[in-house]
């Protein structure tokens, strides 16, 4: 009863923050759109138009040219999911009814339009309430796979950082799945356990979602989900850490031959696991080193070097500048760097068990 309550007050909230305090109509000559996608009950003065999660990847009802101010732009139509439905919103409607009056103080034509709603209006509202509130497609295709993914992105972590418990800030997993356009339209629905993964990507199928491949979709034998939660680790040579915990088990040859304790334990920094300097790469046998004047780390072994630099968002590995979607920090003196970033750019595989928050690093 209280979920079935609570469904409305937080669609109503997300339309606040997505739209900014604004009401969104769709124009009159927006009706054709309504009857190609069978919307039923149009009313061009209603806020929000409800579609069949059917058509939410269907590239060639959900794209279409306007022309505004004498220039012709492609749309930008989105589906978005919230309270277990989906709906679709036309970016350049809001512009033409309200956004190019409402915003022009951080928008002067439609172009900067789009980039400021996505990034700070789309985009952060996702990053505050992700999984159970999502943008499935635009156009009819997965975000991920649109021109518009780092200007959505950028306006994600941004809004991650006030998510509230059990959201994006501090899940790392969540991260993963927001990332992953398999699973565009059924993240909450994965996240409360109402189906698995599995099952999502079975639908996702069925509503034309090309991400999706048919070896991807196990066979009615295959392993189950909870039999692989409940197998055993196996690990042949590498670490094994955990969040919030300062011990470090390591194995040789798949037989654990040593804990360590670290001075700080792994934690999650805006979806990201940060993990000491020292403790983990320098057990397997790499050159560490702090340059305090430059603020840089630097990391090397088997002919690889990353240096990072305190607070920024470049690294530089075998001496060629890469842009990274995290940075190292320092927290209370400690030196804290990027695990899945500079233990991937090393060879290492990492692997994270969300359902124990544990991190998996392979050598």
């Amino acid at each position: 009863m209280i979920k079935k309550l609570l469904f409305p007050v937080m669609l109503s909230l997300f339309l606040i923050l997505l739209f900014s305090g604004s009401v969104f109509a769709m124009l009159p000559e927006d009706e054709k759109l309504a009857n190609d996608l069978n919307i039923k009950d149009y009313n061009p003065d209603t806020p929000v138009l409800e579609i069949d999660p059917k058509l939410m990847f269907n590239e060639e009802k959900l794209t279409r040219t306007v022309v505004i101010d004498g220039k012709e732009y492609e749309d930008v139509i989105s589906v978005n999911y919230s309270g277990k439905d989906y709906y679709l919103w036309s970016l350049a409607y809001e512009y033409k009814k309200y956004g190019r009056q409402l915003y022009s103080k951080w928008a002067s034509n439609f172009e900067e339009y789009i980039e400021f709603r996505l990034k700070d209006g789309y985009g952060k509202g996702v990053g505050e309430s992700y999984p159970y509130h999502e943008i499935v497609s635009i156009n009819g295709v997965p975000w991920q796979k649109t021109i518009y993914k780092d200007i959505l992105l950028k306006g994600i972590k941004k809004g991650s950082e006030n998510a509230n418990p059990g959201g994006l800030k501090d899940k790392e997993e969540l991260w993963d799945m927001l990332k992953d356009p398999r699973y565009n339209g059924f993240a909450a629905e994965i996240a409360s356990g109402e189906i698995t993964k599995e099952e999502a990507l079975k639908k996702a199928m069925e509503y034309g979602n090309e991400t999706v491949k048919k070896s991807e979709i196990k066979k009615e034998n295959a392993v189950t989900e909870t039999e692989v939660k409940n197998k055993p680790l196996i690990i042949e040579n590498g670490a094994v850490l955990k969040i919030g915990s300062s011990i470090v088990q390591f194995y040789e040859n798949s037989t654990k031959t040593e804990n360590i304790t670290m001075r700080v334990s792994p934690k999650v920094v805006q979806g990201h696991t940060v993990i000491p300097l020292r403790g983990v790469f320098d057990h397997f046998g790499a050159k560490l080193s702090y340059n305090g004047k430059t603020e840089e780390v630097t990391i090397e072994i088997n002919n690889k070097e990353i240096v990072l630099k305190i607070g920024s968002n470049k690294a530089i590995v075998n001496g060629k500048e890469i842009k990274m979607d995290t940075k190292a920090i320092v927290e209370n003196g400690r030196t804290l760097i990027p695990l899945r970033f500079v233990g991937e750019k090393l060879g290492y595989k990492i692997e994270w068990i969300g359902s124990e928050q544990k991190i998996i690093i392979h050598k």
